[in-house]
């Protein structure tokens, strides 16, 4: 039994299958086939009670707590064996501990904790002991979270900071879903920047709501500023870790020389589309015939249609051949240029075309909307298609939250908060890019490929909350 079950479930985890109909109905104990996968998913598959309860279509805190109990009464914890033969074994119940009588439910103690807990949103950051503290309370800490858990139905929860979506982007977010899902998971390419800022905390506090809020509903209060930061990039992909790049501003020597280069490309732009409009007045050339065809098209279209649909007007060489000739942002960031120079053409097209070479797959790069972005994948086509390089059709707005690489990001982040950098002169900054980089080699590759994994499992999700973002990937 136990073999046969745990070969379904390897074979959804390598998503060979999409859904598990093991859910009871509401208001019954779970079954012992669902309690088993609950456990086999969480400790062979490695999935977090997240994506375990969106597989299941089971409440997250019904997954945490039937795998607590089982945890707590099996013998061997983390055995799978052992665990699942306490499955096996039935249900026990167990004496839940009562909330000290001291305070009870309705006491003048409790309800002074509760209204002084959300008072404020600076009382919402505070914690339970704290307001306890300030309630002249005499409880311990434990005490302090049971009481309001409890009680109150109130908890501890961490700030969610995800953008609220309207319904063309959830339905962005679910055209991505139905494309991801068909495309192999060791064919995605996840790259983007990060923001390191020295002096700021790591993370917000911890917020007070009642359970069943949504905790997406508050605005993220803002971030103590930091003393300076260093912008980086990255990619990754299933079984590689790119390199990481460190954004440095330009030198006026540099920023010289790269407007000159650019000045050049847009000259050659210029001298490409003037031979082009040219060759379209000659007959036998290729721009003549295609022109004459188009044109054709549009007499024919203009013959046939009803008064009420819009003629439409010949095309001439000038509109039809042209190249786009862009400048350069003034605000002297990582701009598009700087973004295709430094990381598209040295870096991130090196990096796939290195994969495509050693395994033979076929990727597909995933970046997200930013400015330089979009204006470097229209300035780059040709230099795209040559090297063979293809973008996802398209990425829907405000999803950061499917972007894989954004986990590394945090994981480096908790790295590097082993550090204690003093002060904000040169010498802090280079110690701060020398530790970024030493941490970025040292991420396990395995991890890299848990988080790349986990695509799939997040575009399940996504479809799981018809194109929403509140759930944590």
């Amino acid at each position: 039994m136990y073999q046969t079950l745990l070969k379904t479930l390897w074979r959804y985890h390598w998503g060979k299958i999409h859904q598990i109909q093991l859910t009871m109905p509401g208001g019954k104990s779970l079954s012992t086939s669902v309690r088993a996968a609950i456990v086999s998913l969480h400790v062979c598959a490695r999935m977090t009670f997240d994506q375990v309860a969106v597989s299941l279509q089971i409440n997250k805190e019904t997954v945490r707590q039937t795998y607590k109990r089982i945890e707590e009464r099996s013998p061997h914890a983390r055995s799978i064996q052992a665990m699942l033969a306490t499955v096996e074994s039935g249900d026990k119940i167990r004496e839940m501990p009562a909330v000290l009588q001291k305070y009870p439910l309705g006491s003048d103690e409790s309800e002074k904790m509760k209204a002084l807990a959300l008072q404020d949103n600076d009382h919402r950051l505070r914690t339970f002991p704290e307001i306890a503290q300030e309630a002249e309370v005499d409880i311990s800490p434990a005490t302090a979270y049971r009481m309001m858990n409890k009680h109150h139905n109130l908890f501890c929860y961490k700030w969610r900071s995800k953008p609220p979506l309207d319904a063309q982007n959830k339905l962005d977010r679910l055209a991505l879903v139905d494309w991801g899902l068909a495309q192999p998971i060791e064919s995605f390419v996840f790259s983007d920047e990060m923001i390191f800022e020295v002096g700021s905390p790591r993370r917000l506090r911890n917020i007070t709501w009642q359970k069943g809020e949504d905790p997406y509903a508050s605005a993220t209060p803002d971030k103590k500023k930091s003393g300076f930061s260093i912008m980086v990039s990255g990619s990754i992909a299933l079984g590689f870790k790119g390199p990481l790049w460190v954004w440095v501003k330009e030198s006026p020597e540099e920023q010289a020389a790269n407007n000159q280069q650019l000045q050049r490309e847009n000259n050659e732009r210029e001298q490409r589309v003037a031979l082009r409009r040219l060759n379209a007045t000659i007959p036998g050339t290729e721009e003549y015939l295609y022109l004459q065809a188009l044109n054709r098209n549009i007499a024919e279209y203009n013959a046939n249609c009803s008064p009420h649909e819009p003629h439409r007007i010949p095309r001439r060489p000038f509109w039809e051949f042209g190249e786009k000739i862009q400048k350069r942002s003034s605000g002297g960031g990582l701009d598009w240029f700087l973004y295709q120079e430094s990381i598209l053409h040295q870096r991130l097209y090196p990096f796939i075309e290195a994969i495509q070479t050693q395994t033979g797959r076929h990727c597909w790069l995933v970046e997200d909307n930013a400015g330089n972005h979009t204006l470097a994948a229209k300035m780059d086509l040709q230099e795209a298609a040559a090297r063979n390089i293809h973008r996802i059709p398209k990425w829907p707005t405000n999803s950061p939250d499917l972007n894989e690489i954004e986990p590394c990001w945090n994981y480096l982040k908790d790295a590097m908060m082993e550090y204690n950098f003093a002060g904000v002169g040169e010498q802090t900054r280079q110690e701060v890019i020398d530790a970024l980089r030493l941490e970025w080699e040292r991420m396990p590759q395995e991890l890299i490929d848990h988080f790349c994994m986990n695509f799939h499992l997040n575009l399940l999700q996504v479809r799981a909350w018809g194109g929403d973002n509140k759930f944590n990937a």
